[in-house]
């Protein structure tokens, strides 16, 4: 029976330039977002009147996550529509990106010994910065809009100057105490929503590699559907949890307003 292949936690380095490292997650990140371009350019100049099956299937996915956004922002067409663009290629990286594991021969580019691409979620350094961005994009541009409303959700000072009375200082320690949770909180989600990203994917790798090994060349399609199922679901509950993060964010810094 052949070696098995080993299996790394961090990516490996395979193009070095003044001391700075592009590891074999990055190569296939780079790959995922040239694919993602060229369907994109492809979609956009195949969409007609009477839509055939991949545009239905295109469409009810923009659908959806449109339908995900009016729901987190309160029926709020203008912003739905603005950030639905963005939304739509965050889930289209990470879906992609899930099943680069299934692509075949993938596995046997090797460079120097080491694999030249790797599935890229399966690196932690992608779904952290993407949820880096996700989340703290929303805190920028909270913090742009209302910056003074915004800083008051997490640092409530001006409590100590409406102090008159033992409860009064109770109840503003309190809150302070409670702002600073707030902000491990915010921290939490960026590790929260990463971290099961990449360790589902990664555990996912793992059992790819074992069990193509054990069946000595034999291709494992109960196991390759469950993978691509799991990279669906990974990559819904990334976007649907990035949408509502970002959403409570920016709206928690506004004015009160009806978002009905």
């Amino acid at each position: 029976m052949a070696e098995m292949p080993e299996i790394s936690l961090p990516a490996s380095p395979i193009l070095e330039y003044s001391g700075f490292h592009v590891t074999n997650s990055v190569l296939a990140t780079f790959l995922v977002s040239a694919f993602i371009i060229v369907l994109s350019i492809a979609v956009r100049g195949s969409i007609r009147l009477i839509p055939g099956r991949f545009q239905v299937m295109m469409e009810s996915m923009v659908d959806f996550f449109y339908d995900q956004l009016q729901s987190a922002w309160g029926s709020d067409d203008k912003r739905a529509k603005l950030l639905l663009p963005l939304i739509v290629a965050l889930f289209l990286l990470i879906f992609i990106a899930n099943q680069f594991s299934i692509i075949p021969l993938v596995a046997s580019l090797m460079n120097e010994g080491q694999t030249l691409f790797r599935t890229p979620t399966s690196d932690l350094s992608l779904p952290l910065t993407l949820a880096v961005v996700m989340v703290g994009g929303a805190h920028l541009v909270a913090f742009t809009r209302h910056p003074f409303r915004h800083l008051g959700n997490y640092f409530k000072f001006h409590l100590l100057l409406r102090i008159r009375s033992v409860k009064d200082a109770l109840n503003a320690f309190l809150e302070l105490f409670l702002g600073l949770l707030d902000i491990v909180g915010e921290f939490a989600k960026v590790i929260s929503i990463s971290c099961r990203l990449f360790g589902n994917i990664f555990a996912g790798e793992v059992m790819h590699v074992v069990i193509t090994w054990l069946t000595a060349y034999l291709l494992p399609m109960p196991f390759i559907f469950l993978s691509i199922f799991s990279g669906l679901v990974q990559a819904f509950v990334f976007t649907i949890l990035a949408i509502n993060f970002s959403a409570s964010i920016v709206k928690s810094s506004e004015p009160s307003r009806s978002y009905s």
